[in-house]
């Protein structure tokens, strides 16, 4: 309210604090009188960038399959091939489309 006086509009900013350790979070973190282990100890970011390799490395080319049926040449024989298919369903598909 305070800057809706002041003529500025609120901003709103979702922290998702299971991602990454941003300091903002919203489970408390109640003392724990057991002694126990409590859950693991967060990385800090600075520690993951360095430790993880590039994109490049972990990425590959993808072909991806066409958007409709009509565009995808392969797209009977992918049909006919699927094991959870009924067989009845494949026979009606080599009808139609064979």
């Amino acid at each position: 309210m305070a800057l809706m006086g002041a003529g500025r509009r609120p901003a709103f900013t979702l922290e998702l604090d299971e991602i990454e350790e941003t300091g903002n979070e919203l489970r408390p973190h109640l003392p724990d009188h057991t002694h126990r282990f409590n859950g693991p100890t967060p990385v800090p970011r600075v520690a993951m960038v360095a430790a993880a390799k590039p994109l490049s490395e972990l990425l590959v080319p993808l072909t991806l399959d066409a958007l409709t049926a009509v565009d995808d040449k392969d797209f009977q024989k992918t049909l006919k091939n699927e094991g959870n298919l009924p067989a009845d369903f494949k026979i009606e598909l080599g009808k139609r489309y064979g």
